[in-house]
């Protein structure tokens, strides 16, 4: 089973519109390794509002979560995407 979690930064997780916050992370992989499945967690990185050190608690944060896999994706801006206005507009661009 894998959790989208993409960061445990809740500023970075509301900017980016993700509709979650660390601690629905927190629940669910609680709930879902309480029912002994294998969990896989996904960040990403470079989201808006993002930074080296966030990412940095981001992953400090997850390695407690002792998930039994991890997948690191970069941030893709996707045409249509919430994401795509922000950078068409000069507000998001991935400099960590």
């Amino acid at each position: 089973m894998e959790v989208g979690v993409q960061s445990m930064i809740d500023e970075v997780l509301s900017f980016a519109q993700r509709g979650h916050c660390a601690a629905d992370t927190v629940d669910a992989v609680s709930r879902l390794k309480g029912k002994k499945f294998q969990v896989g967690l996904q960040l990403m990185i470079g989201l808006p509002g993002d930074t080296y050190n966030r990412f940095l608690q981001t992953l400090d944060r997850v390695i407690e979560l002792q998930p039994d896999f991890l997948r690191i994706h970069p941030t893709l801006v996707l045409k249509g995407a919430p994401l795509e206005m922000l950078w068409k507009e000069g507000r998001y661009s991935l400099c960590l």
